[in-house]
């Protein structure tokens, strides 16, 4: 988010401009296009997100994916999905760099100094809930908006606590500190969170709860 923010060129070149082409193509050839958007195209005042709700981001990248479901909104093509999402985790290999739950874990687990946010909330998805939700709304033949995230909202200090408790560390090296401190370059929404309602009903969605997919990631 902070790298888009710093380079809005290039961020409107991978998030809007590829995603136009890649939709065009899609339409000439009548090929279903998904589109993996994120919690972000929301300005985090509300919480609890339904896909009807009107976006306003409040930075460079959550504005380019605005901006990219926006032509698939507008536009004659019609066979498109488009799945937001909230704090992606899960283990693989060779990833480019590592994510919330596997990061907090490990510092956890070495005793390091922490320093935690405790005033945005997310509701991080487990990576195989997200895969298997795309592909049932590929094998149902939906289009549309689905909002995809885990079952519940927490402050991020709350998920780093959440799992501690799981593999009973210790959280007295951790210091809760405002969003304030860290002088990020790029905005970010301070609540945000899913109504699930609509996955749940059309997609038979059911996420695991954060505890559950410590246990599958560390059995």
């Amino acid at each position: 988010v902070d790298y888009c923010e710093l380079n809005p060129t290039e961020c409107e070149h991978v998030n809007v401009t590829a995603t136009k082409l890649l939709a065009d193509i899609c339409h000439k050839r009548n090929i279903h296009f998904q589109f993996l958007s994120t919690d972000f195209v929301f300005d985090g005042v509300k919480g609890n997100y339904a896909e009807q709700d009107p976006v306003n981001p409040i930075s460079v990248y959550g504005r380019s994916k605005a901006e990219a479901e926006k032509y698939l909104l507008d536009g004659e093509f019609t066979n498109w999905s488009i799945v937001r999402t909230i704090i992606v985790y899960g283990k693989g290999s060779n990833l480019s760099r590592t994510n919330l739950i596997i990061w907090a874990k490990e510092s956890l687990e070495k005793g390091l100094e922490m320093k935690i946010i405790d005033d945005q909330f997310r509701a991080p998805t487990f990576v195989d809930d997200l895969a298997i939700a795309c592909i049932t709304i590929l094998r149902k033949n939906k289009t549309g908006i689905f909002n995809i995230a885990g079952p519940a909202t927490y402050s991020v200090f709350e998920i780093v606590r959440k799992i501690a408790d799981h593999f009973n560390y210790s959280i007295e090296k951790i210091e809760r500190i405002s969003t304030e401190t860290l002088n990020q370059p790029a905005k970010r929404p301070r609540k945000t969170g899913f109504d699930l309602t609509k996955a749940k009903r059309e997609l038979k969605y059911q996420p695991l709860s954060l505890e559950k997919t410590l246990d599958i990631l560390y059995k």
